[in-house]
């Protein structure tokens, strides 16, 4: 009896993120179980809003991640996947866009901090860690900042962009 192969079904969920300028992290989730591996496309968005797409790598089979080391600063991105086998291709993923960053995020931590779980609601002050921005342009600055309460501290932390205080890690 002659063995049918068909093409994979289409990965989902992908996405794009990055820290620094210098990768781009996807991710997704492979539906399929017959691939042979996975194709992954870049695509550089133009000004009118078309993308012109690029191979960039092929992934094994069941892989799920894939860094994109050669990415460049400040630049918008498209990118997508799919499966193949000796059927053909699968559709494609959907799309995830990314802007990378301008400069390098650096995050430098205090020393451990601890909290005495015998007293929630302590206010024992902690240090909180101060994220840093760097480039050729920028000095390294390192510091922290004092809060009160450590339980208050971790329900209430979040990555923020005032404008006043860029390089800080803020609270809510």
């Amino acid at each position: 009896a002659a063995v049918i192969v068909v093409a994979p079904t289409a990965p989902t969920g992908l996405v794009a993120t990055s820290l620094t300028y210098r990768q781009v992290n996807l991710s997704w989730t492979d539906t399929s179980t017959n691939e042979t591996g996975f194709a992954i496309e870049r695509g550089t968005i133009n000004k009118n809003g078309s993308i012109a797409w690029t191979e960039i790598a092929r992934v094994g089979a069941n892989a799920s991640t894939f860094t994109d080391t050669t990415a460049a600063r400040n630049k918008s991105y498209a990118y997508r996947v799919r499966a193949y086998n000796d059927a053909g291709m699968s559709a494609y993923s959907n799309v995830s866009n990314i802007t990378t960053p301008s400069a390098s995020l650096s995050i430098a931590a205090s020393p451990a901090l601890t909290q005495n779980t015998s007293s929630p609601g302590s206010t024992t002050a902690v240090s909180v860690i101060r994220a840093t921005r760097k480039s050729r342009h920028d000095a390294d600055h390192v510091g922290t900042q004092n809060v009160a309460a450590v339980d208050e501290v971790f329900s209430s932390l979040a990555v923020s962009h005032d404008p006043r205080h860029p390089d800080w890690v803020g609270r809510r």
